[in-house]
């Protein structure tokens, strides 16, 4: 009878993909197959985070739920996750429970600053995937590759350090 040969690590990455978000789930499979993190998009990275105005061309601000433009009294909206969240949620304060995995929030490479298609190519040309580059690659070996400065910003990122600031849709100007 022939031997498996042994597997460098228990660990398994699957990607879920949806139309909006994907969420990368990490698996150790030595622990009866339990989920052990979840890695995704911090939600105010996303297109459809807040609520946004259709008329004023602009994301509302403002508390939670926002049913209408707050600058021009609009109700002609697209209404954000956030938002929405707040209108149908049936408990003031949630909480996780215990047993839930870790979520750890990532920004990706596209959304740290210095970072364009030519670097990204460089670092997966060295590092070989995203994940690797966003969570395991030391700050030394990045370096190495892309200099001090984006290394530092892959790694501010990496430690929930980066500020992050709201995404929204913007209109191209009529021709």
């Amino acid at each position: 009878m022939q031997k498996r040969p042994k597997k460098s690590s228990n660990i398994k990455y699957i990607i879920i993909a949806t139309k909006l978000n994907s969420i990368v789930l990490k698996f150790d499979i030595a622990i009866f197959h339990k989920i052990v993190a979840n890695y995704g998009l911090d939600p105010k990275l996303g297109k459809y985070h807040r609520t946004y105005c259709e008329v004023c061309d602009k994301r509302i601000e403002g508390i939670a739920p926002v049913t209408r433009c707050t600058e021009c009294e609009s109700k002609n909206i697209t209404m954000g996750v956030f938002d929405r969240i707040e209108i149908i949620k049936d408990k003031e304060n949630t909480q996780s429970p215990e047993i839930r995995p870790e979520y750890i929030y990532q920004i990706p490479l596209t959304f740290i600053p210095g970072l364009g298609n030519k670097t990204i190519d460089k670092l997966l040309n060295h590092f070989d995937t995203e994940m690797t580059i966003l969570h395991k690659v030391s700050s030394d070996d990045i370096e190495a590759v892309v200099g001090s400065k984006i290394a530092g910003n892959i790694i501010s990122a990496r430690e929930g350090k980066m500020h992050i600031v709201e995404r929204w849709r913007r209109r191209l100007p009529e021709k």
